[in-house]
Order: C-alpha cells, then sequence, then structure tokens
C-alpha cells in the first residue's frame, strides 16, 4: 500500500521538468493530484485536476490549496542564466511573492506536509 494512496496531493510547476516525473509517480501510488501551472493544460498529466493559475496572487494560492493533504512547490520563473543575470528582479520577487504566498496559504488551509524544491537565484554585482 502506498502513502500517497487516496491523498490529495497538490504539485505547483506540475508541468515542469521536475513536477512531470513526480505528478507520474503521486497517480502511479494512487494519489488524487491537482496541478497548478501557467503553463496550459495540454503538458499536465491527463489523470489529474489541473489549474491554470497566478501564484503570484494570494487568493489563488488559498483556492489551490483548499482540502489538500500534501503540497509540493515546484513552481518557478523560466529563464536562462544568462536572463536572470541580465534581469535579476524579474526572477526575484514573482518568486519571492509565490513562494512567501504558497507556504502561508498552506498554514492557513492546514496542509499535512509541504515541500519547497527552491531553485537556485544567482545575481552578479559588477
Amino acid at each position: 500500500m502506498s502513502f500517497y494512496k487516496n491523498k490529495k496531493v497538490l504539485v505547483t510547476g506540475g508541468t515542469g521538468l521536475i513536477g512531470r516525473p513526480l505528478v507520474e509517480m503521486l497517480i502511479e501510488q494512487g494519489a488524487k493530484v491537482r496541478i497548478a501551472s501557467l503553463d496550459d493544460s495540454s503538458r499536465a498529466h491527463p489523470k489529474a485536476e489541473f489549474i491554470q493559475v497566478n501564484l503570484m496572487r494570494f487568493k489563488n494560492c488559498m483556492e489551490v490549496c483548499k482540502g489538500m493533504d500534501f503540497v509540493f512547490h515546484l513552481a518557478g520563473i523560466k529563464g536562462s542564466p544568462a536572463m536572470t543575470m541580465k534581469k535579476p528582479a524579474s526572477f526575484f520577487v514573482p518568486i519571492i511573492s509565490f513562494n512567501t504566498n504558497m507556504m502561508e496559504a498552506a498554514r492557513q488551509c492546514g496542509v499535512k506536509g509541504y515541500l519547497y524544491i527552491g531553485k537556485r537565484l544567482q545575481v552578479f554585482c559588477v
């Protein structure tokens, strides 16, 4: 029997490089998976509930967290290391917003477990 069987699991960024295989594994183990992503639904697993949503808004984070047992927060900002160096605030500000929003929403919704996979942000000052 799987730990995740019949558990409600939110995967933010569930359409991305790390999220897609995680969603697949959770579904194979019997979890009821919800994906929250800015991508369109064509990248989502067909057996997962998909919500296209902007997690920079706290209200949206509360909505996707409601009723969840666990959250895997994998969402990030797409971009190359070169772009991160040229426009660091374009990455840093949204990441801080949705990371803080997701943690607080999960806390307020009584989520039992929360895992954050941080994206490395490098800022170089010359």
